[in-house]
């Protein structure tokens, strides 16, 4: 759901923001990913959660909660560590998306617009920060 709202049908974001129950069911499931996915930094070895960077990613751009997506890039940072079994540069890539995204979205909302108008895939193309995620 969250893929669909941000990414899919990314054009008709600014419509789905006026809807007061599409956004509290986002965050809903926003905070239930990252609830979820903080419970995996605690795994010795992280390759084995590689799955959930994704979704993640997808909660850290949804979400309109600046602690979230502070959390997000914590889970992201932790899923990155080498002496853990991490998956390293991919997930570095991956958090460098997040955190210019979430810089984006601040300067956009500083000028008086709103989180929906940044599209991350353009974003992600403009900065050269593609990134792959295997094992989803």
């Amino acid at each position: 759901m969250i893929y669909s709202r941000t990414s899919m049908f990314a054009q008709r974001s600014m419509d789905v923001a006026n809807q007061g129950d599409v956004h509290a069911d986002t965050e809903q499931r926003c905070i239930g990913i990252l609830t979820l996915a903080s419970s995996y930094t605690d795994a010795e070895l992280m390759m084995k959660h590689r799955h959930a960077v994704f979704p993640v990613l997808m909660a850290g751009i949804a979400t309109t909660q600046p602690d979230a997506k502070i959390q997000a890039m914590n889970i992201v940072k932790a899923m990155e560590s080498p002496a853990r079994g991490g998956i390293r540069q991919n997930t570095y890539r991956t958090r460098q998306l997040l955190v210019a995204f979430c810089e984006e979205q601040r300067r956009v909302v500083g000028a008086g617009g709103k989180i929906e108008q940044v599209d991350w895939l353009a974003l992600a193309r403009e900065r050269d920060l593609s990134v792959v995620h295997c094992g989803l």
